[in-house]
């Protein structure tokens, strides 16, 4: 094939190299294949089961994917909508849980932190939680950024839906990502009188309770107020003393407002308060016969050696965190929304303002108290990160989305302004092994860390129907970052072991700019074809990209090494079909993405240090199948298959010398989730409802080295429910998450394991009024 076919026609071109790479891989040949013919086969099954059935379909999933109100079959986009009553029969209860249904997406809690959780989504993620490191997975509340990814652990209370948008989103979201977005939609007050409550009580004396109020003030407006309070008394146990760690004390109050009168505006706002203390330590590495890790010695118990209490308030100032005693992790925030609504003669604007503020401190020992010799012996017991982050961030956006043409022409078209600022300081603080003793030290300390993003974009996308069955796409969007860079802190010299400047004259006299700027254009087409009534097909093609930033975690001026942005381009090939009289949605997407200047942070073997690199190209390419069946009036089936094939096309001398490879970090070859729920109408108006499921991910690297501590055997979790309705709206709940107690290392960092969470037993008393 010559390279001007290969550049006139990109979509077909790789396209068929995806597929082409697809079977060429044994494992994910057999496995496709074994699900399509499990799917034929089910599908045949279903249409027998369920042609006697009358009066039986799914309900219609209305999303926000394209920033205006669609069926989600009619969205040329891959997607996935949880609404709240699959969020809660599948124990969805925090963003964290998103990855049991979600395909290709592995999520897990940052080290060491309870408050912030690592996605990885079609290869790309970010295990970072330093400010100036962005994120290629996105969170939006409300359709509002939020910019980090310390307090993205989201308790899904009080939400009407959840969104996960596979594949870059370079044209109609906040912020340029590479990977896809986590899109959150809360409840919204309504003109009826209502509420409910429920409280829970579950393993390790875990304590829940939340609540929501609606009340109507007029007829065009109305107040929702929420609350919601979490004590969990941790699943790692101190075998010193009777402590537990991991544990979870979290307090949230949310209210929000809503105008809708006879005329053309309408507002919704809401304020949200959130104060969470948690924390994500590890276990001592306990080595198998095959030099494997596990987290669990030979008494099955999850532990850990730890010399602090379990109880500890955060006081006093960074500089003494290390020296308390203790270890936590405590994120506060305020989130508020404004939406104003105005229907225009041309289409509806939207103003959308957000401010969002996180206080995030965490004081974590990462050697664990252990006495094993790390990096050559060169550390003691303790290597502590202790930090203080305050995060200030203000967006907003002017959005029209209208029709034109007699309806055959749709669009949207706005402009965003973002400005983030924060400040940051935290220190490195070790034992040092010397005559016998261990020698408290401060490796490095940042003393105050300035950094500001301030973004600007500006964005169209536009369907054309050619023709009642031919809609043609095609969407725009300019972004231009800049990021300032101010430091004044100290390091340690071994050369002559004593305080050296680590501020920002040291950078420029290495040659590191305090600044960057980075302008880019990123498309979007996609064309959208209605086969029949039921079954709809699209092909699509999207750029995207994510900005660069500065290690700020070297402990010398010469390792604060700026980095590139990152950027996609993605091309994709969707299925969507509502069959058997829309009884069964069965969906399935072929994509391809291929990554430049691949991002990839981690801190590599036999180092203290955490680096980021531009490490070179890389290529993930798979296939994603998703579907739910109402099998009767009360039965339905669900599940989703991710098969992905990620590796490295080309890898930079400098990631070559810091070891990475050969794998992808976090992107395993397969992940699923089966799963159903029944319900039986019992004499007067009882419910009796079951359901489970089981999700499965095969076996994968979880560092970019591919460290044997951080490899993870093929694993599957089930999870199951039962519930009974009263008829005064009582209902109570009886589940299980990791039903059988399936405990393995999710990630490895220098001597210490962490872990998935164990088998919880969780009973809940809801009532609606």
């Amino acid at each position: 094939m010559s390279k001007y076919y290969e550049r006139v026609n990109p979509v077909s071109t790789r396209i068929m190299t995806c597929m082409n790479g697809l079977v060429n891989k044994p494992n994910l040949a057999l496995t496709l294949l074994s699900s399509v013919l499990m799917t034929s086969t089910f599908t045949t099954q279903a249409a027998a089961q369920i042609s006697d059935t009358n009066g039986v379909s799914l309900d219609e999933i209305i999303v926000t994917a394209e920033r205006r109100q669609s069926n989600i079959q009619d969205v040329p986009v891959a997607i996935t909508a949880l609404s709240a009553d699959a969020l809660d029969s599948q124990q969805i209860i925090s963003t964290r849980d998103l990855s049991r249904a979600v395909p290709n997406l592995v999520t897990a809690n940052n080290v060491g932190l309870g408050s912030s959780v690592t996605y990885f989504l079609r290869g790309v993620g970010n295990t970072e939680s330093i400010p100036t490191f962005d994120l290629p997975i996105g969170t939006y509340v409300d359709e509002v950024f939020i910019s980090r990814q310390n307090a993205n652990q989201i308790a899904l209370s009080g939400v009407e839906r959840v969104e996960v948008l596979r594949g870059p989103q370079g044209t109609l979201f906040g912020r340029n990502t590479t990977g896809g977005a986590v899109s959150i939609v809360t409840k919204k007050p309504s003109n009826e009188f209502g509420g409910e409550l429920e409280l829970g009580y579950g393993s390790f004396d875990r304590i829940s309770a939340n609540g929501a109020v609606n009340l109507p003030v007029t007829e065009s407006l109305a107040v929702r107020v929420s609350g919601l309070i979490i004590s969990d008394d941790g699943y790692l146990d101190n075998e010193l003393n009777d402590a537990s760690f991991n544990g979870e004390d979290t307090v949230g109050i949310r209210g929000a407002i809503r105008y809708d009168g006879a005329g053309p505006v309408s507002w919704d706002g809401s304020v949200q308060w959130t104060d969470s203390e948690t924390t994500g330590l590890g276990t001592p590495e306990i080595l198998n016969a095959d030099l494997s890790s596990t987290v669990r010695p030979v008494t099955g118990d999850l532990h850990t050696a730890r010399v602090e209490d379990e109880d500890c308030s955060v006081s006093g100032d960074v500089a003494d965190f290390a020296n308390s005693g203790c270890q936590f992790n405590e994120s506060e925030t305020i989130l508020a929304i404004s939406n104003l609504k105005i229907e225009t003669g041309i289409g509806d604007v939207n103003l959308i303002s957000g401010y969002y503020e996180n206080d995030f401190l965490f004081n974590v020992d990462f050697l664990g108290n252990s006495n094993q010799p790390v990096f050559g012996g060169l550390f003691g017991s303790n290597f502590y990160i202790s930090n203080d982050t305050n995060t200030q961030q203000f967006s907003q956006e002017v959005k029209l989305a209208g029709d034109a043409v007699d309806g055959k022409l749709s669009y949207v078209v706005g402009a965003f302004f973002m400005n983030e600022n924060n400040e940051t300081r935290f220190i490195d603080f070790v034992n040092l092994p010397f005559m016998g003793i261990n020698l408290p030290t401060t490796l490095a300390d940042r003393n105050l860390l300035e950094n500001e993003t301030e973004s600007v974009a500006v964005y169209g996308q536009a369907d054309y129907a050619i023709t009642d069955r031919l809609k043609l796409q095609a969407g725009l969007r300019w972004t231009e970052e800049d990021k300032t860079l101010a430091l004044d802190g100290t390091s340690l010299s071994f050369a002559t072991f004593s305080n050296v400047p680590l501020d920002s004259e040291a950078l420029v006299a290495q040659g590191i700019p305090l600044e960057q700027t980075v302008s880019r254009v990123t498309p979007r087409f996609a064309a959208f074809y209605e086969v029949s009534e039921d079954i709809n097909v699209y092909a699509s093609y999207t750029e995207g990209f994510k900005s660069g930033g500065w290690n700020v975690r070297g402990t010398n001026a010469l390792e604060l090494q700026p980095f590139d942005e990152e950027t996609v381009e993605s091309f994709e090939i969707g299925f969507r079909s509502e069959l058997f009289d829309n009884r069964l949605r069965l969906n399935a997407t072929l994509f391809n993405a291929e990554y430049d200047d691949y991002q990839v942070p981690s801190a590599f073997p036999g180092s203290s240090t955490f680096l980021t690199l531009n490490s070179g190209e890389a290529r993930v390419r798979g296939l994603e199948v998703d579907f739910i069946a109402a099998i009767t009036e009360n039965l339905q089936l669900f599940g989703n298959l991710g098969l992905q094939d990620g590796e490295y096309q080309e890898l930079t001398p400098d990631a070559i010398a810091a070891g990475i490879g050969p794998e992808l970090q976090r992107t395993p070859d397969v992940t699923g989730q089966l799963g159903f729920t029944n319900k039986w109408e019992l004499q007067n108006n009882h419910v009796l409802q079951l359901g489970a499921d089981v999700s499965y991910t095969s076996s994968h690297e979880t560092s970019p080295s591919n460290d044997i501590n951080g490899s993870i055997d093929d694993e599957a979790l089930v999870n199951g429910q039962i519930s009974w309705t009263l008829p005064n709206n009582i209902k109570i709940i009886g589940e299980c998450s990791n039903c059988f107690d399936n405990v393995y290392v999710t990630q490895a960092l220098f001597n210490q394991l962490y872990s998935n969470q164990p088998q919880r037993f969780n009973v809940r008393l809801k009532y609606e009024f």
